[in-house]
């Protein structure tokens, strides 16, 4: 059981992992986004905040429209009690989700095997923390298959705690987060 300065030391991991990840979006979209919300589209190409916003209410959309077919089919949705849970709980699983799962699917399932794979074929041609941190990449097949086999297992992940249902729409969300 992990207790003391080692759990303060992963919380604040947590949040400097989260806190960093939103500051350094919002410091690159300052400028472009003004430019977004006042409904110009800049010459430059869309903000990364606007990007993410419009990647998650596609997911969120899609998540939608896969539950009201899946009603409509007949399946029963289950989830998570999270009713039983206390909200410190709640937000602890919610913040070590989003930054492992992150870790875990982008940078071990996506950038190091494309770093090996750059590395075997001799044409490693990107800097060497973009493997690690994700970004600036064109995707070609080796990374959509990278991508879609990440994917697969974020999906199949979620089968712990949630049912046969959610491997779709955490699947698409997969290839989505991918894409970013």
């Amino acid at each position: 059981e992990v207790t003391g300065w080692t759990v303060a030391l992963y919380h604040l991991f947590l949040v400097f992992a989260i806190t960093g990840s939103f500051v350094w979006m919002a410091v690159r979209s300052y400028g472009t986004f003004r430019k977004e919300v006042a409904l110009g589209r800049p010459p430059e190409g869309h903000s990364p905040l606007w990007v993410v916003g419009t990647i998650f209410f596609a997911v969120l959309a899609f998540n939608t429209i896969y539950a009201i077919l899946l009603g409509w089919l007949g399946v029963e949705i289950t989830s998570p009690s999270f009713e039983t849970k206390e909200l410190w709980q709640l937000l602890d699983g919610y913040a070590s989700a989003s930054v492992w799962e992150e870790l875990i699917t982008r940078v071990l399932y996506i950038g190091v095997p494309l770093l090996i794979i750059e590395l075997a074929m001799k044409k490693r041609n990107r800097p060497l923390w973009r493997y690690f941190a994700g970004g600036g990449f064109e995707i070609g097949g080796k990374e959509m298959a990278l991508i879609w086999a990440s994917a697969g297992i974020f999906g199949l992940g979620h089968l712990v705690y949630w049912d046969l249902w959610k491997i779709v729409p955490t699947w698409m969300a997969g290839l989505a987060f991918g894409y970013l």
